[in-house]
């Protein structure tokens, strides 16, 4: 064992599952598990697994892989390996001994200090075919040693050939290989050179041809139901590569679609939003859609004939209109189990936040103060009271992929690349998780005067740390701008996953860009499984010949076709440029503008770069110099006495104080208030006015009270008051209190503060 192995049990008629794992043997035995998945299949699928061989074995595990949540197919390609399958010692892939050194990108010396020191690779290959090797070697002492083993599906060795030598080796792959290791090995102590290796289909050798494998990219997010019955498909069409696009992916329900309420159902709400575009629901059958929580959890699809009758459930519309039903738990939610939010409220949650009634865990019914948190806290701290209108932070939406009423088609771009075959045999692979071309940066390493890619974050003593934005399991290629350049590939503890690339400073360019091809290492959480493709090619030369011809011709037509768009562009751009001159030499009546105090027009500055504007009327309004002068004196809040009225009155519903200001501002009143009563609160009010009749009239503004029999010192602050207003202080409701030694307070910012007058 001591290797991964994939394995599986179909089951039927189960309405729970319970899952065991253990070890049935009586001894110790440690064991690891990975990737643990359950799928529902249609009836069709289930007969075929086991039985049929497209449905056992690797080709099962490819057809339903492991994935975290929903995952559609990412970054396919096809790969043809050309006349040599092995890359060379700087490409990767190659484990090498410690006393192995690459002396040339195809020529490997080894100092050996003993037997068997082993450098080797693994490359993919076919069941039940004939390849042949051939190695130059050369030994001071001793003999080199060659090896070659052959893998299955779960890793295992299933044969292998060893002794003999190198040059002309001629083997056939067991049934159920899909992986080859070439050891180069020695015995004995000596130095031992190994060149040119060079592994290709067939009996029959050819000269030695460095490795050079061709991809055809597909840059674009392939989507599918399960089943593979609606599915997006890309193909090449007049010399481009087109997507014909049936799903939206990722869509994300966040506050800003237009939410509404549904139904209240016990345990959790009906919510909606409507969707153009998307396909309308068959009345009966389950919706054609992936919704994913931000807890990771999918909902079930539902018809619109059953919609809401589950928790965790979403349906769709059976119109043409189509509107997106969810159902949501009132515990993920935080409403009442007889609450209706209103649409703000459901539009918060859908930003991240969860609803409770001032305590946190008590969902909000109705009473208690409304109050949100962020969808994962852990007690009120932060909270706030007002339904919350923005994406809270690090919250990760709601997300859908939905079938589209109508499909698109759409251009493709990027570095697709091309295939040519080689005469005789070729070997292709279908490949997933390519990443095509992402933007690097470089890591400079003091340590050995080169730059890094994709170095992990714990190299320390002087080496760069570059990683690339995801585990790479292999590199592909490092390119300066848009070449491919001569970096190392090196497989070692460094790398950010299984390999990583290194170039001497002395030939990096640091003002290029640099971009980096690879292979992701963690699939699962990128990408679905690629399971089969449709390659086709032309096997005679006449149709090879009417093919290029026709691919020439789609090459001129597209070109001719971009050169009348840069034609057009740059008309366009001079005409605008034309228009903009003219515009920007305008001086008056640009857009209508002026500068005279006219509604609904833009402004413009006169001659004298001045402007003129209405009075203003509201506090948002610009204020002119006319407005301002009046006011060169304003009053701050402060205890600086500015009046002072001692007189004790009350007693008796009555007028108490008149106070007349002549500057605007904001003023502070301070008052002796006592109740005619010990323990019953007496109130003496202030109305504002522009007059004093205006504020008998008014309502009242400012309130001064005690419940204390004695004499209690009181203040308050105004707001802001307008010029020449008048504060009456009065009592009007029982007891009726007692004031006296009433100061208006504040800081007159310029003139004489003996501007004040009242009546005591």
């Amino acid at each position: 064992m001591n290797q991964w192995q994939t394995k599986y049990v179909k089951f039927t008629g189960r309405s729970v599952l319970r899952v065991f794992v253990g070890n049935a043997a009586n001894n110790d035995l440690d064991f690891l598990i990975d990737g643990a998945r359950v799928y529902e299949v249609d009836v069709t699928t289930y007969n075929k697994i086991g039985v049929d061989p497209e449905y056992t074995g690797d080709k099962l595990a490819d057809k339903f892989p492991y994935v975290d949540s929903v995952k559609h197919l990412q970054g396919a390609a096809v790969r043809k390996v050309g006349k040599n399958l092995l890359p060379s010692f700087t490409e990767g892939g190659w484990t090498f001994h410690a006393n192995a050194a690459i002396t040339e990108p195809y020529k490997l010396t080894l100092n050996s200090t003993g037997d068997y020191q082993a450098s080797f690779i693994r490359v993919p290959a076919l069941p039940s075919t004939q390849y042949i090797l051939n190695v130059v070697t050369t030994a001071t002492a001793g003999a080199v040693y060659p090896r070659i083993n052959f893998y299955d599906s779960n890793g295992t060795q299933i044969g292998n050939i060893q002794n003999g030598n190198y040059s002309n080796r001629t083997f056939t792959t067991p049934a159920g290989t899909v992986s080859i290791e070439i050891v180069l090995s020695n015995t004995g102590v000596g130095t031992f050179t190994f060149t040119n290796m060079q592994l290709e289909l067939g009996s029959v050798a050819t000269p030695f041809q460095p490795y050079n494998a061709d991809y055809f990219n597909v840059p674009a997010i392939l989507a599918s139901n399960l089943d593979g019955t609606i599915r997006d498909s890309a193909y090449v069409r007049d010399g481009q590569l087109v997507k014909l696009k049936r799903w939206v992916t990722g869509m994300q329900l966040d506050g800003l679609l237009s939410w509404g309420w549904n139904g209240d159902m016990t345990g959790y709400k009906r919510v909606a939003f409507p969707l153009t575009g998307i396909s309308a629901s068959n009345t009966s059958v389950p919706a054609i859609v992936n919704l994913q929580a931000p807890n990771g959890q999918l909902f079930k699809p539902l018809s619109w004939l059953n919609r809401g009758t589950e928790a965790n459930s979403v349906s769709v519309d059976n119109n043409t209109s189509a509107s997106v039903l969810l159902s949501v738990n009132d515990s993920d939610t935080g409403w009442g189990e007889s609450y209706t939010p209103s649409t703000s409220e459901i539009k918060a949650y859908f930003y991240g936040y969860k609803m409770n009634n001032g305590t946190f865990g008590t969902p909000y019914d109705g009473t208690g103060t409304k109050t949100w948190t962020l969808w994962n806290a852990t007690n009120n701290t932060g909270a706030v009271t007002t339904v919350p209108s923005t994406l809270a932070a690090g919250f990760t939406p709601y997300s859908l992929d939905y079938v589209l009423a109508t499909s698109v088609e759409e251009v493709i771009s990027g570095d697709v690349g091309s295939i040519a075959l080689a005469p005789g045999g070729n070997q292709i692979e279908l490949l997933e998780g390519v990443v095509v071309r992402e933007k690097i940066t470089p890591a400079y390493s003091t340590l050995y005067k080169t730059y890094e890619i994709n170095t992990n974050n714990s190299v320390t003593g002087g080496v760069g740390k570059a990683p690339l934005k995801n585990t790479a399991s292999q590199i592909i290629g490092a390119y300066r701008d848009r070449v491919k350049d001569n970096w190392k590939i090196v497989s070692d503890s460094w790398a950010n996953g299984k390999q990583r690339a290194s170039i001497d400073e002395v030939n990096y360019d640091p003002t290029a860009d640099y971009f980096v091809t690879y292979i992701l290492l963690d699939k699962y959480l990128y990408t679905a499984n690629a399971t089969d493709a449709k390659v086709e090619y032309q096997t005679t030369l006449g149709g090879t010949v009417a093919q290029n011809t026709q691919d020439i011709a789609d090459v001129r037509t597209r070109n001719g076709i971009q050169d009348f768009g840069l034609d057009y562009i740059e008309a366009k751009a001079d005409n605008l440029r034309i228009d903009y001159d003219g515009h920007a030499a305008k001086t008056t009546s640009v857009h209508g503008s002026t500068s005279a105090a006219t509604a609904n027009a833009i402004v413009q500055r006169d001659a004298a770069g001045q402007a003129n504007f209405s009075t203003p009327t509201a506090n948002s309004h610009a204020a002119t110099k006319g407005y301002l002068d009046p006011l060169s004196y304003y009053v701050n809040v402060s205890d600086n006495v500015l009046l002072s009225l001692p007189t004790e009155r009350g007693g008796s519903a009555m007028e108490l104080k008149v106070i007349k200001l002549k500057y605007g501002g904001r003023y502070r009143i301070k008052a002796e208030v006592r109740s005619p009563t010990a323990g019953n609160s007496a109130q003496v009010s202030g109305r504002i006015g522009i007059t004093l009749s205006d504020a008998v009239q008014s309502n009242p503004e400012l309130s001064l009270g005690t419940s204390s029999a004695t004499y209690v010192a009181v203040s308050i602050d105004t707001p802001y008051l307008p010029e020449n207003s008048v504060i009456q202080l009065y009592n009007t409701l029982t007891p009726y209190g007692y004031i006296r030694n009433v100061t208006v307070c504040g800081d007159l910012v310029v003139g004489n503060p003996n501007t004040l007058s009242g009546v005591d």
